[in-house]
């Protein structure tokens, strides 16, 4: 019995310890830079108008061979000509040179 009930702790602890919540950021786009052919890890990098999170000074970025990039840009470039808020989601842990990944994007009113 004590080696099952250590086993499910086990399980347990490192399931919580593993999993990173998702963190949400709702602000207006400041930058939106767009790197069609370049040889960095992203394609798309947007800053908002307030810092979402000491990992992302620099904001967001897409990836060059996200799927749904073309999508993403049009969405961004849209909610920054509009001058509206956006949510993004995104896990600090993904990051590179100051910028967080984008995981959902979310256009508002």
């Amino acid at each position: 019995m004590k080696k099952v009930f250590a086993v499910i702790l086990l399980v347990l602890f490192s399931s919580s310890v593993s999993a990173e919540d998702w963190i949400t950021h709702n602000d207006k786009i400041e930058e939106l830079d767009i790197w069609p052919s370049g040889s960095d890890e992203w394609g798309i990098k947007f800053k908002p108008s307030q810092s979402p999170h000491v990992n992302c000074p620099d904001g967001f970025y897409i990836e060059h061979d996200s799927n749904n990039k073309q999508i993403a840009y049009s969405t961004l470039l849209t909610a920054f000509s509009l001058d509206l808020n956006v949510k993004v989601q995104f896990k600090p842990s993904q990051y590179i040179n100051g910028s967080c990944r984008a995981n959902r994007i979310t256009v508002e009113r």
